[in-house]
């Protein structure tokens, strides 16, 4: 059996001109994810902050769990690389 990550699609990064790692795209899509829920958790009078507060924690760990870290030879980079990715495509959909 293949494992999730393997047959996800691949994002091949590049930030300020610099050409980074392949990130899978579910991982792209849980710091998205991340990014939002951080977002409206530091909205004044948000609806549910308990439940975005858990929300939050629960994507937190998928991201920090998540298999490709073990394949990365620097992964504060690739970390850096990734909320970097997930900010530009963010802009990117508002724009």
């Amino acid at each position: 059996m293949r494992s999730r990550s393997l047959l996800c699609a691949v994002v091949l990064v590049e930030v300020d001109g610099r050409r980074g790692s392949h990130f899978p795209e579910d991982l792209v899509q849980t710091q998205h994810a991340c990014n939002a829920a951080d977002r409206a958790l530091a909205e004044p009078r948000s609806c549910d902050a308990t439940a975005l507060r858990r929300r939050l924690l629960r994507l937190s760990a998928r991201l920090w769990w998540h298999p490709y870290w073990r394949t990365v030879p620097s992964v504060p980079t690739a970390c850096t690389q990734l909320r970097e990715l997930a900010r530009a495509r963010e802009e990117s959909r508002a724009a």
